[in-house]
């Protein structure tokens, strides 16, 4: 028989046979899928798509605002360049801020020696240095020596009643006491006066004197540049070396 759709016919076994031509399909592009139809003594199958769905398909994803990957990371890169120089500008500026802070807390000297302090004179008795300090003594090259101005004369010391003969160039190498740091020849002949007022008499008798604070200090590697004498014979003479000795008076 020759017919368009399945025709239906009896047979010995039980239930309905579809013969025909061609099975019946219908098919709407990827949406539908081939059918057959299903009889009976048969399993049934899951049915078979020519293509997948299209609502199947993942969506795809759009950058922010619509902009291309390329345009999108290069926004990512400027907005991290932007966040890490922001960080690392604070934290060299609070550096920079503690260190200024620390430097107006501490006093900082810049010496530059003249001439010896026992030459100068105060013009207003209010008028003092608060909360000076000086500079270390390794740090010093030379302080100020008063030659030849003050050679042979006499001067007195700031505590005291206690005066001294300046001699410029001499040095007495014998009968050392002790030696310790002067930033200037008064504090030299200061520290003998003090040292016989400790001690009830007048063992020290005088001192040598050295300009180089720094040399003596770290080159030479002695304890200072005053040296606090207990005898004052043989004296040696050098016109070239900073150096000059003083006498206590009687």
């Amino acid at each position: 028989m020759n017919s368009s759709g399945p025709e239906v016919v009896r047979s010995d076994n039980e239930g309905l046979q579809a013969v025909g031509d061609e099975p019946m399909s219908y098919a709407n592009d990827a949406k539908h899928a081939t059918y057959q139809p299903i009889l009976r003594g048969q399993q049934q199958q899951q049915p078979r798509y020519d293509s997948e769905p299209k609502y199947l398909a993942q969506p795809r994803r759009r950058n922010p605002f619509g902009l291309s990957a390329l345009a999108f990371g290069a926004l990512v890169s400027l907005a991290t360049a932007i966040v890490v120089g922001g960080l690392v500008g604070g934290v060299v500026g609070g550096v920079l801020g503690s260190k200024d802070d620390g430097a107006s807390c501490s006093p900082t000297a810049t010496v530059t020696a003249t001439s010896d302090p026992s030459t100068s004179t105060s013009t207003s008795s209010t008028a003092l240095a608060t909360n000076y300090a000086p500079i270390f003594p390794q740090s010093v090259s030379t302080v100020a020596l008063p030659c030849p101005e003050k050679d042979n004369t006499e001067q007195p010391v700031f505590v005291g009643a206690d005066s001294y003969k300046y001699q410029c160039r001499y040095n007495y190498s014998h009968g050392d006491i002790t030696n310790v740091i002067a930033y200037s020849m008064a504090d030299c002949t200061q520290a003998c006066s003090s040292f016989n007022a400790f001690n009830g008499s007048r063992y020290c008798l005088g001192v040598t004197f050295n300009a180089r604070l720094g040399f003596e200090l770290s080159t030479a590697q002695e304890g200072g540049n005053c040296w606090l004498k207990s005898t004052l014979n043989q004296p040696s003479i050098n016109q070239t070396a900073p150096q000059m000795s003083a006498i206590l008076q009687d």
